[in-house]
């Protein structure tokens, strides 16, 4: 079951070494020593299939991103507010599955999210699937931060309108979709009160939103900053994405926040 996790993980979203990180940090724990071989073989060899088979490159496509001089400070920063961004999903989500919750029919309780979530999709397309397309967008640049905010805020509502109800769906690569546009939004904004050269390329903190939200949300620190380095190729941008993911993941663990997918520790107690 593990290595079908980790090459399902790693071939979906090109990343086969967070495929095992994934497996590790969310399903077994660290201490499953023994596990480590074949899920590597195993995410490897998906992983390696894609490539032949699929295509050879990242799952998303951007032109190399330069630091700039203050991308640490910057970093630091935007991990405490995507903390507080991932901290609030989790929330919202506790939230919505407690409301939905008192619809005793399962019928009446998928239909009802179905059709909050249709009615604002059919305002907002963009917040239909996983998003793919949008965080695609974000990271050629170009969006106005205006539009990208009512698209954020639509995906966190839809999301939040989707999972709660019961539907059948995840909340993990929304977190990716939540990420970029915050971190897009958050560096345009910016650039409005500060030079351009401090802040840098908003394309730049959409990747490090991406990595930091993915963090928070899943509790998983080690797997988002590995997955987002792997599906943007954006190796250089290591140093910041693990400050703010660090960052993020403390925020998001000190409010007492459930994981998405729960302690695999706790788990196997």
């Amino acid at each position: 079951m593990v290595c079908g996790i980790a090459a399902g993980i790693g071939s979906a979203y090109h990343a086969p070494v967070a495929g095992v990180v994934f497996v590790l940090e969310l399903a077994l724990g660290f201490f499953a020593r023994h596990a480590v071989a074949p899920v590597l073989i195993a995410s490897a060899t998906a992983g390696s299939l894609i490539y032949w088979l699929v295509e050879a490159k990242p799952l998303y496509t951007t032109s190399t991103l330069e630091m700039a001089p203050t991308s640490l400070g910057i970093a630091l920063l935007a991990g405490i507010v995507f903390g507080g961004l991932g901290w609030s999903l989790l929330s919202l989500l506790e939230k919505a599955r407690s409301g939905f919750g008192k619809v005793r029919s399962l019928p009446l309780r998928l239909g009802l999210g179905g059709l909050l979530v249709g009615l604002l999709s059919a305002l907002l397309p963009e917040v239909w699937g996983n998003g793919y397309s949008v965080v695609s967008q974000v990271l050629q640049g170009g969006q106005a931060w205006q539009w990208l905010a009512v698209v954020l805020l639509a995906k966190v509502l839809s999301t939040v309108l989707s999972a709660g109800s019961g539907a059948i769906g995840g909340v993990f690569t929304p977190s990716l979709f939540v990420g970029a546009t915050a971190g897009s939004v958050l560096a345009q904004v910016a650039s409005l009160y500060l030079p351009a050269a401090w802040v840098g390329d908003p394309r730049m903190l959409a990747v490090i939103g991406m990595s930091s939200v993915l963090a928070a949300v899943t509790h998983a620190p080690l797997m988002a900053i590995v997955m987002v380095l792997e599906m943007t190729n954006q190796f250089q941008l290591t140093v910041p994405v693990m400050l703010a993911s660090g960052v993020a993941y403390a925020v998001s663990t000190q409010f007492g926040a459930r994981p998405l997918y729960g302690n695999p520790i706790e788990a196997g107690r």
